[in-house]
Order: C-alpha cells, then structure tokens, then sequence
C-alpha cells in the first residue's frame, strides 16, 4: 500500500505545472469596493455579504450568477474554506441531490493552475454526468474550469474571504457557460 502511494505520488510530481492564467474581465477595484463596505457596515468580526453583493462581487469577476430561475444543466458545488495549515481549499463537486448522496467533492491548495482545474473537475466520480455520461448532453466544461479559475482570483485578491459557497452552480450545454444560482460569502477582518 505504501510502495503505491509512493509511486502515486512520483507521477503526479512528473506532470506538468500548470499555469495561473490572466483572466479577462477581473475588476479587482470594485470587489476590493464590495468588501470593504460590507466589514465597514460591521462592527462583528465576521460578516456575510447579502445577495445583491454578492452578485456584484460574481460580476466584477466575471461569473454569472442567476438573475431568474436557470433551468436544465447539471448541478455543481464550488467552495472556499480556509484551513489553519493550508490557507485556502477550493472544492468542486456535484450539487443537488447526486452531491448530498454521494459526497463526491475534490479539494485543492489554492492557487489553481489551469491544469489544477481541469484535474479537479475530472477527478471525482462523478465526471461522466458532466461529460455526456449515457448519451446526455454534456456540459460546458471549459466554462466550469474558467469558473473555478476565477473563484482562485477573488480568493487571491480578496483574502476577507473566510468562506464561500456556490450551490447550486447550473453547468449549461457547451458554449452556454455556467450560472451561479445561489451564492454565499462569509468575509473576515484580516
């Protein structure tokens, strides 16, 4: 058992590093704007961002977040947490029903490299429903990736950030994109 974690583990050193990629559309001003207001507004040590500000703090990253009812596409999770020994973990998993049952979630170090992402979101087991599993149509998985990239930004940006969490998150067809549906934040003075 040993002998194969260890070699495990020397192949996924052996793969390539990724890169951290400049995303387009990233208005770090205006989410450096929405947090400051909201631990202004605050006099407790920790405060949650009310759903207006959170769609303004999606929009000034670039992610879409659902301004009516999304139907169709499949159900994702993403969060933030932060650990005492790691920083910042980003999770992926599936969302809704199939979520809660299965538990099928995937955890990294932030920051995610484009490579990172696209790991994460083929490493849980539930991967065939977003590729197409069984002749459904699949989703758009450059989209999520992109998503999950731009989660690692505002985390990097915004290190307020105690926790986040995006469910659900509707992975629409190829070339359709992703729509956060609901969104909670949790920001801390640092």
């Amino acid at each position: 058992m040993a002998l194969a974690k260890t070699y495990e583990y020397a192949e996924w050193r052996k793969r390539p590093a990724g890169m951290i990629p400049k995303l387009p559309d990233v208005r770090p001003e205006e989410a450096r704007q929405i947090v400051e207001s909201a631990l202004a507004a605050s006099a407790e040590g920790a405060v949650g961002l009310s759903a207006p500000a959170c769609a303004q703090l999606l929009d000034a990253y670039g992610v879409r977040s659902a301004k009516t009812a999304v139907t169709g596409g499949i159900e994702v999770i993403v969060g933030v947490t932060q650990d005492p020994s790691f920083g910042p973990l980003i999770m992926f998993g599936l969302g809704g029903a199939h979520g809660e049952l299965l538990r099928d979630v995937a955890f990294r170090i932030h920051p995610l490299t484009d490579l990172d992402a696209k790991e994460m979101i083929r490493s849980i087991k539930g991967f065939p429903l977003l590729d197409g599993w069984r002749g459904a149509e699949p989703g758009d998985l450059e989209a999520l990736q992109d998503l999950l990239l731009r989660v690692s930004a505002m985390v990097e940006d915004l290190p307020e950030i105690a926790e986040m969490d995006f469910n659900p998150i509707k992975v629409l067809s190829p070339g359709r994109g992703c729509v956060v549906v609901v969104a909670r934040v949790l920001l801390r003075r640092i």
